[in-house]
C-alpha cells in the first residue's frame, strides 16, 4: 500500500509539473520527456564490519526522463527521473572466506536542479528509493536468501552533452546517506552511464 501511494504521488507530481509548464511555456519555459537509461558500477559504503571486504557490481536503470528549461534563468533546468533501478555489491567474508551477492531493487525517483548552455548541463539533488525486493546469494551456503527491502534516499548529481536536439549522454553518481542494512551499516553507492532519447517536447 504504501509502494503504491509514492508510485501515485511521484505520478501526479509529474503530471502536476508538466500542465503547470504547459501553462507558463509562453513565458520561456520549454520541457521534454524522454526514454532514459542508465548502466554503470554499484557498490557499498558504511561502518561495515573490516573482514567485510565490498566490491562493485553491475548496475541499471530504465525509466522516463522530465526535463524543463529556463525556469528560473534562461540557462536553469530541472531534471526528474522516475524509474526501476537495481543495484548490489559483491562481498567477501574473510573467517570464512567466501564471497556473497547482494542485490537491490527499487522504484527511484531523481530530482535534480542544474544548468544547461545548449550542449553541457549538469545537476545535482535528491533521490528516493522504494524497495521493491532485496537477495543475496551466499557461496559458503550455496543458497540464496531474502533480505529487507529497505526504502533508500541520499544525494544524485549528473554531468553530461547534447550532442544531439533528441539524446542527452551522461554521466550520474549516486551517494547513499540512510543504510540499507539492517545488522550492518550499508549505504548504496554508484556512478552510471546515462542516455536520454527526447520523444516529446513542448
Amino acid at each position: 500500500m504504501v509502494k503504491t501511494t509514492i508510485t501515485a504521488l511521484a505520478l501526479l507530481f509529474i503530471l502536476s509539473t508538466l500542465c503547470i509548464c504547459a501553462e507558463e511555456n509562453a513565458s520561456g519555459i520549454e520541457g521534454s520527456i524522454s526514454v532514459f537509461g542508465g548502466l554503470g558500477i554499484s557498490g557499498a559504503g558504511g561502518d561495515y564490519p573490516s573482514e567485510y571486504d565490498s566490491k562493485g557490481q553491475f548496475s541499471f536503470y530504465p525509466g522516463l526522463r522530465m526535463r524543463l528549461n529556463g525556469i528560473i534563468t534562461p540557462q536553469s533546468l530541472l531534471l526528474v527521473d522516475f524509474g526501476y533501478l537495481e543495484t548490489g555489491f559483491k562481498g567477501h567474508v574473510s573467517p570464512t572466506d567466501s564471497d556473497f551477492w547482494n542485490t537491490y531493487e527499487y522504484l527511484n525517483l531523481n530530482i535534480m536542479f542544474g544548468s544547461g548552455n545548449g550542449i553541457l548541463y549538469y545537476a545535482a539533488g535528491l533521490y528516493l528509493g522504494i524497495g521493491l525486493d532485496a537477495y543475496s546469494y551466499r557461496e559458503y551456503e550455496d543458497d540464496w536468501f531474502s533480505l529487507d527491502s529497505n526504502a533508500d534516499f541520499g544525494l544524485t548529481a549528473e554531468a553530461g552533452i547534447e550532442p544531439l536536439p533528441f539524446l542527452s549522454l551522461g554521466i550520474q553518481g549516486r551517494y547513499g546517506l540512510k543504510s540499507i542494512g539492517t545488522s550492518v551499516d550499508i549505504k548504496n553507492r554508484g556512478i552510471l552511464g546515462t542516455f536520454a532519447l527526447h520523444f516529446f517536447r513542448f
